[in-house]
């Protein structure tokens, strides 16, 4: 599927506010070797219109997350921490991350590449990816799942165009555990996103 969005906010030394969520450090600073910060993130819903699969089906809900986040200076790289939770009553669940980023210039550009894990709990799992006896049909199988693990790795590619202007281009692949991906819902154990951006800061 492809999209088109556009995200717009205010980035500072400590706090961050824009469309995909809000943080702020309150421990550290650029040269520190471990950072702390809360977060407030959102998490997306659908609608039973948005996939063959989903149709009439109940709609899942937008939800929001408050979260804490640990970063600790690891060699060349960074060593990111997540734990979040449902503050919105949606599926009152919880998620946890870690990832290692490992920052490097190549000349024209900088060069991000990751790997890591992320997990979701199992109301998460329910919430979004299960479905109820009364969603069920002959094509979709009632599906009640259990914390699930998605193995990530990827990279964000940074080029400067001016002072003020970059090009990004972003390339993620996510591998489901079974006890998301053997929803019926969802077509694949692996998951790929590629994303290609214009930013503009002043």
């Amino acid at each position: 599927k492809t999209a088109a969005y556009v995200n717009g906010g205010y980035h500072g030394e400590d706090f961050n506010a824009d469309l995909s969520g809000i943080n702020y450090r309150f421990l550290g600073n650029n040269e520190s070797g471990i950072n702390l910060s809360a977060f407030v993130v959102a998490n997306p819903g659908f609608n039973a219109s948005d996939a063959d699969i989903l149709q009439g089906m109940k709609d899942r809900k937008i939800s929001g997350d408050l979260g804490l986040n640990a970063d600790i200076k690891l060699g060349r790289g960074t060593l990111s921490s997540k734990f979040q939770h449902d503050v919105t009553g949606v599926y009152d669940g919880y998620q946890a991350d870690i990832t290692y980023y490992q920052p490097m210039n190549i000349g024209f550009a900088d060069f991000v590449p990751y790997a890591g894990v992320h997990y979701y709990s199992k109301d998460f799992v329910n919430y979004y990816a299960g479905v109820s006896k009364s969603d069920a049909t002959n094509e979709r199988a009632a599906y009640t799942g259990d914390g699930a693990f998605a193995y990530k790795a990827g990279y964000a590619l940074v080029i400067p165009v001016t002072e003020h202007l970059d090009i990004t281009q972003a390339t993620g692949y996510s591998r489901l555990s079974s006890d998301m991906a053997d929803s019926p819902l969802i077509d694949s154990n692996n998951q790929w996103v590629t994303t290609l951006g214009v930013s503009y800061s002043f």
